[in-house]
């Protein structure tokens, strides 16, 4: 059972690692593209304007599509999964056009706020159109992802990948339009992204509106809309008090390291998200659903530490490699930090799991508010004395404290036995590795010039030896039975005949 589980989550976290996030994966590639057209300021300001359709989703609804994907298997009936569906896309769609349109009304002061540079204000009109037309985008794609159409989700998302990626490099590129280019590249991307859904997609799911299932929709989503906010907060506030103590360099450096330091969350957390919490509430039984939650937890967690591991390991030559400009290099040094908080951020997806499979979404926005206090005053506190290195340390602190308390208020809703020390002890491992290689390994040698080979060899022994005690050590007989009988099926599929 466990094993058909963890084949099942991995076909689909494959998929979306692949396909959903590989416009994560083009712009990692087009670093170097993006930091020689735009210098620090202008990246700043990039990465405040993104950031702020995240918290304007949250309060247009956007999470009203978890709500959809907790609602959707109430009933196997497939009239209500598509009233579920449809109801969710006119209600995102109308609180969006709304806020957008009364937001449009202010752009020139909303641009001002975040830079005086001239042209703010049609930079703020296309990110609210982005923001309506990615709250739609949404919705298609929770139904993908709810209905475990990942290969479906897979044509869209590499299609709306590869035009975005083909816009931004005519406008940015070619045509030079610098900043406002990606931000049109983006918005046409969207655009032909949301068309093609609504065309292929809107005749399974229909037009239907109903208000009963709105309001249970809107019961389970009203707590998330403040969580929502508070987590933008936590996940963003440290860039506006960057932006307010050291300026728009400070935040499209700290933004370069963010950029390096959660591949291991785009590339796993993201996309196993995805697939888990629908994964999650398709399970009938409750004891089954908790010895899942418990058991999935630990190899799920195991694996963000092997891939930050590797991450921090190669944080100097990371940094060095997708750079065009030099004084983006320094910047490393906040890479691991920013790894080891979305390890603790995938640690409390989990823990907080129960509390969406009870509808009990009330305690999460005071959970997430006492969090935000901490980082907030931790960025006031720290950055003053470490610059945008104490934004990757408050990170750290808050989401620390953000697990701790879930994990305590989780036990009264949805109790699960989480083998807490067997979840933690890799990441700790990793950070032991991590720490000799900074010992042994000069940094600066991955900075400037060709790395020497051995300083390579000496970081690829530490990850073989964090695997070689992971196997050994962490690893159960059995799981390593299981993984020989993975392996050896894998063996023969590829075996010609």
């Amino acid at each position: 059972m466990l094993k058909d589980a963890l084949a099942r989550l991995s076909r689909h976290t494959v998929v979306y690692a692949a396909a959903g996030q590989l416009s994560r994966v083009a712009s990692f590639v087009l670093l170097p593209f993006y930091t020689w057209h735009l210098d620090p300021a202008d990246y700043g300001v990039n990465e405040l304007l993104s950031q702020s359709i995240a918290v304007l989703g949250y309060l247009a609804g956007i999470n009203m599509t978890a709500a959809m994907a907790r609602h959707y298997f109430d009933s196997a009936d497939p009239r209500h999964r598509r009233l579920v569906v449809s109801t969710t896309l006119w209600s995102v769609l109308v609180a969006a056009l709304l806020l957008g349109g009364v937001l449009a009304l202010f752009a020139a002061p909303l641009g001002a706020l975040v830079s005086d540079r001239a042209g703010m204000p049609a930079l703020v009109l296309m990110t609210l159109g982005i923001l309506v037309l990615q709250l739609l985008r949404e919705v298609y794609w929770r139904y993908l992802q709810t209905e475990e159409r990942s290969k479906a989700f897979a044509i869209f998302a590499v299609s709306k990948t590869l035009v975005e990626v083909g816009l931004q490099l005519v406008l940015v590129g070619l045509l030079g339009r610098g900043l406002r280019g990606f931000f049109e590249a983006v918005l046409l991307g969207e655009a032909l992204s949301v068309l093609a859904l609504a065309l292929t997609l809107a005749p399974r799911t229909g037009f239907g509106f109903s208000a009963p299932l709105f309001r249970q929709l809107a019961a389970y989503t009203l707590p998330l809309v403040p969580n929502g906010v508070l987590q933008f907060c936590l996940h963003q506030s440290n860039r506006y008090i960057l932006d307010d103590l050291q300026g728009e360099a400070a935040v499209g450096l700290y933004s370069y390291a963010c950029k390096l330091g959660q591949i291991p969350f785009f590339l796993i957390l993201t996309p196993f998200l995805m697939v888990w919490y629908p994964f999650v509430f398709s399970i009938g039984d409750e004891a089954r659903q908790k010895d899942m939650i418990a058991r999935i937890s630990a190899y799920f967690l195991a694996l963000v530490a092997a891939l930050s591991l590797a991450v921090s390991l190669l944080a100097p030559e990371l940094a060095r490699l997708l750079s065009s400009r030099p004084d983006f290099v320094g910047a490393w040094t906040a890479i691991p930090l920013v790894c080891l908080g979305y390890w603790l951020w995938g640690a409390f997806q989990m823990a907080q799991t129960g509390f969406y499979v009870r509808k009990r979404t009330g305690s999460l926005p005071w959970l997430t508010g006492a969090a935000v206090v901490v980082i907030v005053t931790a960025n006031y506190l720290l950055i003053p004395r470490l610059g945008w290195l104490g934004a990757a340390w408050a990170t750290v602190i808050a989401f620390a404290l953000l697990v701790v308390l879930t994990a305590r208020a989780a036990r009264g809703v949805f109790p699960v036995d989480f083998a807490w020390g067997r979840m933690i002890s890799p990441v700790l491992a990793g950070a032991a590795a991590f720490g000799a290689g900074v010992w042994v390994v000069p940094a600066d040698l991955g900075l400037v010039g060709a790395v020497p080979a051995g300083t390579l060899a000496v970081k690829s022994a530490l990850g073989s030896a964090w695997l070689a005690w992971m196997w050994f050590g962490w690893m159960t007989e059995e799981e390593r039975t299981g993984v020989g009988d993975v392996a050896g099926k894998l063996r023969k599929r590829r075996a010609p005949g």
